[in-house]
């Protein structure tokens, strides 16, 4: 399974140019004439889903058109840097708290707290989803939905190799000890785990295990060197011992967050460490039965209930109204928490939860009862800082080290330092 959508066929699905209406023909305008413009990071399946989003909003409001543009989320930011730099900056853009304060930074966003006592009603969004999200006690962007870091496994395989799923109160050492007897028991022919060495949700979790956040309230790192040590030598011997991924394997799949490049849906491993919200786009694309596990614990909770994504508007849209009409829309509207299922994650507010709870299939109910269970402590605590401005460099440099260190082109120490002095300087660049 490669996940490449040809052309062909996404012409068929009628998702390629993405000019989405309520309806046939040009679009309606709003305003001065000009749809609003909509970009996205997402797969087929999300664009199928967005593209009903949209239509059902368009019937609701029949004269303010969208255009939608859907990327890859590798290279999305990139795309967007260069479109914001060439003056094109889209009414609506889907944004990831990596970056939010970056482009607040900027003055790219628009600041919807002044829309939130009329266009926009957030009185039952959950607030565990917003608290983390304000910057200077103002909000620039909404969640479209929550998630937790999870274990996903391949059950059937499990079940093939008589091995048990993975218990709910592993410690690292007790997950290290599993995964190679998982690899055993499927003949080396499967590891027992993906390699999350260089993921910085993965990472914080770890981190926040220990007892602390990776960024102060000033936005400076709260990182040792032992922290990245610890970290980049227990997956080190993981890969040695064969529990984990090999690098060589490894590489040959996609970091783009995409279902289609999975380790897990290609066979190569029996167990991996994703986002709730990618169970349903996991279980379409293979017939084996996957299932969600508990992350192996620390000595403190170490998941939080993160927005998957925020949908932000642009602080120079000519029609900042319609923007905020259909943020407050996407939320509450009833019928589009039903198409929009758990693919953004769980919805924040109620009215929309109500809505999709009843009409929850098998595996959507799967992705709930995983996030009802880990929802507190033991397992999981909120947060309350915004990531700076630096955090999207960090992330890069986070699996740009990690790659070096397996693939031995640095030593762990190396890399440690390394990663603290580049990423010292990412958020000092950015402060200035």
């Amino acid at each position: 399974m490669t996940g490449h959508i040809s052309r062909r066929e996404a012409l068929q699905a009628g998702l390629l140019t993405l000019v989405l209406l309520g309806g046939c023909g040009e679009p309606q305008a709003s305003g001065k004439g000009a749809p609003l413009q909509l970009t996205y990071w997402g797969g087929i399946e999300r664009m199928r889903r967005t593209n009903q989003a949209i239509t059902l909003f368009t019937r609701q409001y029949p004269t303010i058109g969208i255009s939608a543009q859907a990327m890859a989320w590798q290279g999305y930011w990139d795309k967007l840097a260069t479109r914001i730099a060439g003056g094109s900056v889209p009414d609506l853009i889907q944004m990831d708290t990596r970056y939010l304060a970056l482009y607040i930074q900027k003055g790219i966003l628009l600041d919807i707290s002044n829309y939130t006592s009329n266009l926009l009603s957030l009185t039952d969004f959950d607030q565990r989803l917003l608290t983390g999200n304000f910057f200077q006690q103002r909000l620039y962007g909404i969640p479209l939905g929550g998630h937790f870091v999870s274990l996903i496994y391949d059950h059937t395989l499990l079940e093939q190799a008589g091995i048990e799923p993975p218990a709910a109160a592993l410690t690292w050492d007790r997950f290290a000890t599993y995964t190679r007897q998982l690899t055993r028991a499927l003949k080396s022919k499967v590891f027992g785990t993906n390699d999350p060495s260089g993921s910085i949700p993965i990472f914080e979790m770890f981190i926040r295990q220990r007892g602390k956040e990776m960024f102060t309230e000033t936005g400076s790192l709260n990182l040792e060197a032992q922290d990245l040590i610890d970290w980049w030598s227990y997956w080190e011997e993981l890969r040695r011992s064969g529990g984990c991924i090999s690098a060589d394997a490894q590489l040959a799949f996609s970091r783009a967050y995409d279902p289609g490049q999975s380790a897990l849906i290609a066979g190569q491993v029996a167990i991996d460490f994703v986002s709730t919200n990618f169970l349903e786009s996991l279980q379409k694309l293979t017939k084996h039965t996957l299932a969600l596990a508990i992350p192996p614990l620390g000595q403190h909770p170490g998941l939080y209930f993160k927005a998957t994504m925020l949908l932000s508007g642009a602080a120079r849209t000519a029609h900042p109204e319609d923007v905020v009409r259909f943020l407050n829309f996407v939320i509450h509207d009833t019928e589009t928490a039903r198409v929009l299922g758990m693919d953004r994650g769980l919805p924040g507010t109620q009215q929309a939860r109500d809505a999709l709870f009843p009409t929850m299939n098998m595996v959507q109910r799967k992705a709930l009862d995983y996030i009802r269970q880990v929802a507190n402590p033991p397992h999981s605590t909120p947060k309350s800082l915004l990531d700076p401005p630096a955090a999207g460099e960090i992330e890069q440099i986070l699996q740009r080290m990690a790659d070096g260190v397996k693939l031995h082109m640095q030593s762990i120490p190396e890399a440690a330092d390394r990663f603290l002095r580049e990423s010292e300087k990412a958020i000092k660049d950015k402060a200035s």
